[in-house]
Protein backbone atom coordinates (compact mmCIF):
# COMPACT_ATOMS: atom_id res chain seq x y z
CA UNK A 1 0.00 0.00 0.00
CA UNK A 2 0.94 3.64 -0.20
CA UNK A 3 2.59 4.75 3.05
CA UNK A 4 1.13 8.01 4.36
CA UNK A 5 2.73 7.98 7.78
CA UNK A 6 2.67 5.73 10.80
CA UNK A 7 -0.25 3.49 11.41
CA UNK A 8 -1.14 0.33 13.22
CA UNK A 9 -3.05 -2.83 12.51
CA UNK A 10 -5.92 -4.35 14.41
CA UNK A 11 -6.42 -8.08 13.99
CA UNK A 12 -9.71 -9.78 14.72
CA UNK A 13 -10.31 -13.51 14.59
CA UNK A 14 -13.80 -14.95 14.36
CA UNK A 15 -15.02 -18.53 14.45
CA UNK A 16 -18.37 -19.71 13.15
CA UNK A 17 -20.94 -20.50 15.81
CA UNK A 18 -22.73 -23.87 15.78
CA UNK A 19 -25.69 -22.16 14.10
CA UNK A 20 -23.34 -20.61 11.54
CA UNK A 21 -21.83 -24.03 10.81
CA UNK A 22 -25.31 -25.48 10.29
CA UNK A 23 -26.27 -22.64 7.95
CA UNK A 24 -23.01 -23.08 6.04
CA UNK A 25 -23.87 -26.73 5.43
CA UNK A 26 -27.31 -25.71 4.11
CA UNK A 27 -25.73 -23.07 1.84
CA UNK A 28 -28.73 -20.76 1.74
CA UNK A 29 -29.21 -17.00 1.81
CA UNK A 30 -26.27 -14.86 2.83
CA UNK A 31 -24.18 -17.96 3.57
CA UNK A 32 -24.42 -18.86 -0.13
CA UNK A 33 -23.13 -15.37 -0.94
CA UNK A 34 -20.23 -15.67 1.50
CA UNK A 35 -19.24 -19.07 0.08
CA UNK A 36 -19.26 -17.63 -3.44
CA UNK A 37 -17.21 -14.66 -2.20
CA UNK A 38 -14.59 -16.94 -0.62
CA UNK A 39 -14.28 -19.09 -3.74
CA UNK A 40 -13.31 -16.16 -5.98
CA UNK A 41 -9.65 -15.53 -6.84
CA UNK A 42 -7.96 -13.35 -4.22
CA UNK A 43 -6.33 -10.95 -6.65
CA UNK A 44 -9.32 -9.80 -8.71
CA UNK A 45 -10.51 -6.21 -8.46
CA UNK A 46 -13.60 -5.24 -6.50
CA UNK A 47 -15.35 -4.40 -9.78
CA UNK A 48 -14.75 -7.98 -10.96
CA UNK A 49 -16.21 -9.40 -7.75
CA UNK A 50 -19.66 -8.31 -8.82
CA UNK A 51 -22.33 -7.09 -6.40
CA UNK A 52 -21.04 -9.03 -3.39
CA UNK A 53 -18.52 -6.70 -1.77
CA UNK A 54 -16.81 -6.62 1.63
CA UNK A 55 -18.70 -4.15 3.80
CA UNK A 56 -17.53 -2.54 7.04
CA UNK A 57 -19.58 -0.90 9.76
CA UNK A 58 -17.98 1.30 12.39
CA UNK A 59 -19.90 2.98 15.17
CA UNK A 60 -18.36 5.45 17.58
CA UNK A 61 -20.45 4.56 20.61
CA UNK A 62 -19.41 7.43 22.87
CA UNK A 63 -19.04 10.51 20.64
CA UNK A 64 -21.10 12.62 23.07
CA UNK A 65 -18.52 11.96 25.82
CA UNK A 66 -15.56 13.11 23.73
CA UNK A 67 -16.47 16.80 23.28
CA UNK A 68 -15.33 16.78 19.67
CA UNK A 69 -15.04 20.06 17.82
CA UNK A 70 -17.84 21.09 15.48
CA UNK A 71 -16.16 19.88 12.25
CA UNK A 72 -15.18 16.48 13.65
CA UNK A 73 -18.54 16.00 15.38
CA UNK A 74 -20.29 16.79 12.05
CA UNK A 75 -18.14 14.15 10.32
CA UNK A 76 -18.94 11.57 13.01
CA UNK A 77 -22.66 12.40 12.94
CA UNK A 78 -22.79 12.05 9.15
CA UNK A 79 -20.91 8.74 8.88
CA UNK A 80 -21.33 7.05 12.27
CA UNK A 81 -22.64 3.47 12.01
CA UNK A 82 -23.20 3.80 8.25
CA UNK A 83 -22.08 0.68 6.36
CA UNK A 84 -19.43 1.37 3.74
CA UNK A 85 -17.67 -0.60 1.05
CA UNK A 86 -13.90 -0.41 1.34
CA UNK A 87 -13.35 -0.65 -2.40
CA UNK A 88 -9.76 -1.10 -3.49
CA UNK A 89 -8.57 -0.56 0.09
CA UNK A 90 -8.03 -4.13 1.12
CA UNK A 91 -6.15 -7.32 0.40
CA UNK A 92 -7.36 -10.88 0.81
CA UNK A 93 -5.41 -13.90 2.03
CA UNK A 94 -6.62 -17.45 2.35
CA UNK A 95 -5.10 -20.08 4.60
CA UNK A 96 -5.95 -23.71 5.19
CA UNK A 97 -8.50 -22.88 7.86
CA UNK A 98 -8.93 -19.12 7.67
CA UNK A 99 -9.73 -16.19 5.41
CA UNK A 100 -8.05 -12.85 6.07
CA UNK A 101 -9.12 -9.40 4.96
CA UNK A 102 -6.66 -6.54 5.46
CA UNK A 103 -8.39 -3.16 5.22
CA UNK A 104 -5.77 -0.45 4.72
CA UNK A 105 -6.93 2.99 5.86
CA UNK A 106 -3.90 4.54 4.11
CA UNK A 107 -5.70 3.66 0.86
CA UNK A 108 -9.00 5.37 1.83
CA UNK A 109 -9.95 8.56 0.02
CA UNK A 110 -8.55 11.84 1.35
CA UNK A 111 -11.65 12.93 3.32
CA UNK A 112 -12.00 9.55 5.04
CA UNK A 113 -8.28 9.42 5.90
CA UNK A 114 -8.42 12.93 7.37
CA UNK A 115 -11.50 12.07 9.44
CA UNK A 116 -9.84 8.95 10.81
CA UNK A 117 -6.59 10.82 11.46
CA UNK A 118 -8.48 13.54 13.34
CA UNK A 119 -9.78 10.91 15.78
CA UNK A 120 -6.31 9.56 16.52
CA UNK A 121 -5.74 11.80 19.52
CA UNK A 122 -8.94 10.39 21.05
CA UNK A 123 -7.93 6.72 20.72
CA UNK A 124 -7.61 6.10 24.47
CA UNK A 125 -11.14 7.46 24.99
CA UNK A 126 -12.95 5.87 22.02
CA UNK A 127 -15.46 3.07 22.23
CA UNK A 128 -15.81 1.61 18.76
CA UNK A 129 -18.17 -1.10 17.56
CA UNK A 130 -16.93 -2.69 14.34
CA UNK A 131 -18.74 -5.25 12.20
CA UNK A 132 -18.19 -6.96 8.87
CA UNK A 133 -20.54 -8.42 6.27
CA UNK A 134 -20.51 -9.38 2.61
CA UNK A 135 -23.05 -7.26 0.80
CA UNK A 136 -26.18 -9.11 -0.30
CA UNK A 137 -28.71 -7.72 -2.78
CA UNK A 138 -31.21 -10.29 -4.04
CA UNK A 139 -34.23 -11.17 -1.92
CA UNK A 140 -33.10 -14.79 -1.55
CA UNK A 141 -29.73 -13.57 -0.18
CA UNK A 142 -31.18 -11.35 2.52
CA UNK A 143 -30.98 -10.56 5.34
CA UNK A 144 -27.28 -9.88 5.57
CA UNK A 145 -25.68 -11.37 8.65
CA UNK A 146 -22.64 -10.18 10.53
CA UNK A 147 -19.58 -12.29 9.88
CA UNK A 148 -18.01 -10.87 13.00
CA UNK A 149 -18.20 -7.90 15.29
CA UNK A 150 -16.08 -6.48 18.07
CA UNK A 151 -16.10 -3.61 20.58
CA UNK A 152 -12.83 -1.75 21.11
CA UNK A 153 -12.21 0.47 24.12
CA UNK A 154 -9.28 2.44 25.49
CA UNK A 155 -6.87 1.68 22.64
CA UNK A 156 -3.33 2.82 23.30
CA UNK A 157 -1.43 2.63 20.02
CA UNK A 158 1.81 3.79 21.60
CA UNK A 159 1.97 1.42 24.57
CA UNK A 160 -0.11 -1.58 23.51
CA UNK A 161 1.16 -2.01 19.94
CA UNK A 162 3.97 -4.06 18.48
CA UNK A 163 6.15 -2.08 16.11
CA UNK A 164 7.05 -3.73 12.81
CA UNK A 165 9.76 -2.31 10.54
CA UNK A 166 8.03 -1.06 7.39
CA UNK A 167 11.12 -0.53 5.30
CA UNK A 168 12.36 -4.13 5.58
CA UNK A 169 8.99 -5.80 5.73
CA UNK A 170 8.24 -8.71 8.00
CA UNK A 171 10.89 -10.88 6.32
CA UNK A 172 13.56 -8.53 7.65
CA UNK A 173 12.62 -9.40 11.23
CA UNK A 174 13.82 -13.01 11.05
Amino acid sequence: SVHHGDGFALCFYFKLSKKGEEEAKEGKGCVKVMKKFLEQPLDITDADRGPHQWKNMVRLANSEDLHLGWVLQSYVTKYNAKPFLSRNCKSYYKGESHFEVDVDIHRFNYVSRQGMFSLRSYLKQLTLDIGFVVQCEADDELPEKLLGCVRLTEMDAENDAVSLPLEDGIDGMF
